[in-house]
């Protein structure tokens, strides 16, 4: 523990009145000189720290403090640099797998693209070739069925009930529209908008006659035909015209 001034001032007077007799006929100096040393000891045998031996040790402990504090400091920034330039730098041999990599994925893209490219062909093709041989079937001179194929096309009425070819109109039986099966579709197309394609019979030039199949009337989106649904001549005109120039 360290001693207060008024306790080390207390203690100087117990010894200056054990003293005193000597004190006497001894200089203040050579008295001081020869009691300092003794207290000094004392003290340190019990243990006591002087007021300024206290302030020394904490001014030392302060000083350790800081230098441990600046030594923690200096590490954390040197890792966080070195965290640093170990995220911008990257091994030669990951990049190039990455390049590698990078480079599969989008050739494999590409192939996936291609594939699914002539996939869609394909089912488009086989869906026109169904609709010819269906027109063909109902009536349509083989030389007018491009022009029949190209109406259609337009209208947009060919099309797939899952993998089945087929033609999009109303259902005769239950007057729901959804996609018909694509022969009996394209016969009542032939007695309808597609009567137009048919060869002239008679001196009417109606298309009727024989060899046409007869089937049920299907409704069908088309332009040809006023809003009562009767046959507008001139629009029909215009449209096979525009097939054949096309």
């Amino acid at each position: 523990m360290a001693l207060e001034a008024a306790d080390l001032a207390e203690i100087g007077k117990l010894i200056a009145a054990a003293v005193a007799p000597i004190a006497a006929n001894v200089s203040p100096e050579a008295l001081a000189k020869t009691v300092t040393p003794i207290i000094e000891a004392q003290n340190k045998a019990a243990g006591v720290v002087t007021a300024a031996e206290l302030a020394a040790r904490e001014a030392a402990a302060e000083k350790v403090k800081a230098d441990a504090k600046a030594e923690t400091d200096r590490i954390a920034a040197e890792k966080a640099a070195g965290e640093g330039k170990g995220k911008d730098k990257v091994d030669p041999a990951v990049a190039q797998l990455q390049a590698q990599l990078a480079a599969l994925t989008a050739k494999n893209a590409e192939n996936e693209a291609a594939v699914k490219a002539a996939n869609d062909a394909a089912r488009t093709n086989a869906l026109h070739g169904a609709a010819r041989d269906a027109l063909v079937k109902a009536g349509i001179p083989a030389d007018r069925v491009a022009f029949a194929m190209s109406h259609l096309k337009e209208q947009g009425v060919l099309a797939y009930e899952g993998d089945v070819p087929g033609w999009k109109g109303v259902d005769p039986k239950t007057n729901v529209p959804g996609v018909l099966p694509m022969e009996s579709a394209a016969v009542a197309w032939t007695q309808a908008d597609g009567k137009l394609f048919l060869p002239p019979v008679g001196t009417q030039g109606s298309g009727d006659g024989p060899g046409v199949r007869s089937g049920p009337r299907v409704t069908v989106a088309n332009d040809i035909r006023d809003a009562s649904g009767a046959l507008n001549a001139d629009r029909a005109a215009d449209k096979f015209l525009s097939a054949l120039g096309g």
